[in-house]
């Protein structure tokens, strides 16, 4: 049964763009441009007449497809081919052929250039053994012929002056004179603080101390001590003591009487002195927008340039009169230098003692132990009669919190949710109303 062909409206360029089948038009096209490219050929270079019959080798009847498809080149290759009619411009190409790709080489060369190859390595590891050894004997020698404990022990004395030399010819330089300089290792490690790992204790806090440094240690703890005894009267004072005592505490008719202070008693006539007169006076009168006349504004401006002339005269003045007190400028200026270099001594101060206090790396503020110390009837002379005090532990973890090498920590409490019992009726206690 014939199909019925498919009419279609070609009205519009687009429907019939898409209605019309021009594939054939477009493959006659492409290769009529490929024949182009490619140029016209006679039969007789693009076809052969076979005479002989086809050899066929009797190792690629055994080989398999995916075998037989890697004999062949690759596909992506295609592109690199030379498929143009036009002739290569330069005839004569010198071609370079790495050791070991050439055709005609030979297993017996490559043994032999591998051969090579692996006695140069050898000698050249054996080359720099022997440097190696001899550098270290020369600086063994140099060195036990140097003093160790004098002072340009180990420094490297040119022959030229270093402060022509750039940064890197300075080192090649000293390179070659046998001497190499260290490099810092970008990595190195920065200490947190620069307060020691462990410090000194005050020497009050010895088992045997003087009676000089026992009385300011306790001097210390007693300042200490006011201090905080201090803060908690401030706290209290702000904080309790702000509010009054309940049976201070204002009550609701104190609070009326204090709200209707000042206001007419109900009962009484209140006479106002101020309406008794029938003349009406406006708290603000209006103002008349009266524009001024030419003249005004002529002597206006008159007096404006007056007092820009009085003002640049009195600048012009001034300034001669500057040249005269240069010498009182020169104090002025050498009195700030002063200033100057004490507010950056101070600065620098600021920064050095910033440097010895803890950093601020967590949510609370580091808190400095108290100083352990010993009453006078606590002292004694041995160590073993000696009562002690403070916590080793707790020293080291307070040491290593102001030296920041750990972030400040307090104890947290761990609240626990009160479970709420469930309550409910027993099916057995249920009393059922009808």
């Amino acid at each position: 049964m014939s199909t019925r062909k498919k009419r279609v409206s070609k009205k519009t360029k687009t429907s019939w763009r898409k209605n019309t089948d021009v594939a054939d038009v477009t493959e006659f096209l492409e290769a009529k441009r490929t024949k182009e490219i490619r140029g016209v050929k006679k039969n007789e270079e693009v076809f052969t007449i076979d005479t002989e019959a086809r050899k066929i080798k009797d190792i690629d009847l055994f080989l398999s497809r995916k075998e037989r498809a890697r004999s062949k080149p690759l596909k992506c290759f295609t592109a690199m081919i030379n498929e143009s009619a036009v002739s290569d411009p330069v005839i004569k190409r010198n071609t370079v052929t790495k050791p070991g790709e050439g055709k005609g080489i030979s297993n017996i060369r490559k043994k032999q250039m591998s051969l090579k190859r692996l006695k140069k390595e050898a000698q050249s590891l054996n080359d720099s053994k022997k440097y190696s050894a001899k550098k270290a004997s020369a600086n063994i020698k140099t060195d036990a012929a140097q003093d160790v404990w004098d002072e340009n022990y180990g420094k490297v004395t040119l022959p030229i002056d270093e402060q022509w030399l750039n940064p890197k010819t300075l080192v090649h330089t000293i390179e070659h004179f046998e001497k190499k300089i260290g490099k810092k290792s970008t990595f190195s490690r920065k200490k947190n603080s620069v307060l020691p790992a462990v410090e000194a204790p005050h020497p009050g806090e010895s088992y045997n101390p003087t009676l000089e440094d026992h009385q300011d240690l306790l001097q210390q703890v007693a300042d200490h001590e006011m201090k905080l005894i201090k803060l908690e009267k401030h706290i209290e004072r702000v904080t309790t003591k702000m509010f009054c005592k309940k049976k201070d505490m204002p009550t609701e008719e104190s609070k009326m009487k204090e709200m209707a202070e000042g206001l007419p008693i109900p009962g009484e006539e209140v006479v106002d002195e101020d309406l008794s007169d029938s003349e009406y006076k406006a708290l603000n009168p209006p103002v008349l927008n009266k524009k001024k006349t030419l003249k005004k504004r002529k002597n206006l401006k008159k007096v404006k340039e007056e007092q820009m002339q009085r003002f640049n005269a009195k600048m012009e003045k001034k300034k001669v009169a500057d040249i005269y007190r240069l010498k009182k400028l020169d104090e002025e200026m050498a009195a700030e230098k002063v200033v100057m270099d004490q507010n950056k001594e101070q600065k620098i101060k600021i920064l050095k003692e910033k440097e010895l206090q803890p950093k601020k790396m967590s949510n609370f503020n580091f808190v400095a132990p108290e100083l352990d110390f010993n009453l006078p009837k606590d002292i004694r002379g041995t160590v073993r009669q000696v009562k002690t005090e403070g916590n080793i532990l707790a020293d080291r973890f307070k040491s290593m919190q102001k030296r920041n090498v750990i972030e400040t920590r307090v104890k947290q409490k761990k609240i626990r949710p009160k479970m709420k019992p469930k309550r409910f009726v027993k099916a057995s206690h249920k009393i059922n109303v009808k």
